[in-house]
C-alpha cells in the first residue's frame, strides 16, 4: 500500500491556515448549538499532533443550561460541510455546564502525520 504523504501536509496547512469549526456533542451524538469558528492562535503543534483549544462558558447563548457535553468534532464549514475528525470524547466523561459562570476548556487533538 502506498502512503499519500502530500495529503498530510495539505491537511495540516488547512487546519492551521483556514478557519475550522468545533462542534460540541451530547450523549445522543447530537450537535449542541452552532459550530464555533476556530482560527489563528487557537492551534499548537507537537510532532504529529495538532491541538485546537477553545474555552466555553455557561453564558454562551448557543445552548440552554444545564447542558451535558460528551465531546467534540472538527468540521470544515459552519453548517453542513465535512467532519474532519471523529468524535473526540472527554477523558473525564460527561461535562455539565450548570451556571453562566461555569467554564469548559476543550482541547481537541488531531493526529496528522508529518
Amino acid at each position: 500500500m502506498t502512503e499519500v504523504t502530500g495529503y498530510y501536509a495539505r491537511m495540516r496547512d488547512f487546519i492551521q491556515a483556514d478557519t475550522v469549526y468545533l462542534a460540541l456533542f451530547d450523549s445522543t451524538d447530537t450537535q449542541i448549538g452552532a459550530r464555533h469558528a476556530i482560527s489563528g492562535g487557537a492551534f499548537s503543534e507537537a510532532g504529529d499532533i495538532v491541538t485546537i483549544t477553545k474555552v466555553f462558558y455557561g453564558s454562551n447563548s448557543n445552548f440552554t443550561l444545564p447542558q451535558a457535553i460528551i465531546g467534540t468534532r472538527i468540521y470544515d464549514a459552519a453548517t453542513n460541510g465535512n467532519a474532519l475528525t471523529a468524535l473526540e470524547t472527554f477523558t473525564d466523561g460527561t461535562i455539565t455546564l450548570r451556571a453562566d459562570a461555569d467554564e469548559l476548556t476543550v482541547t481537541h487533538n488531531i493526529n496528522v502525520p508529518q
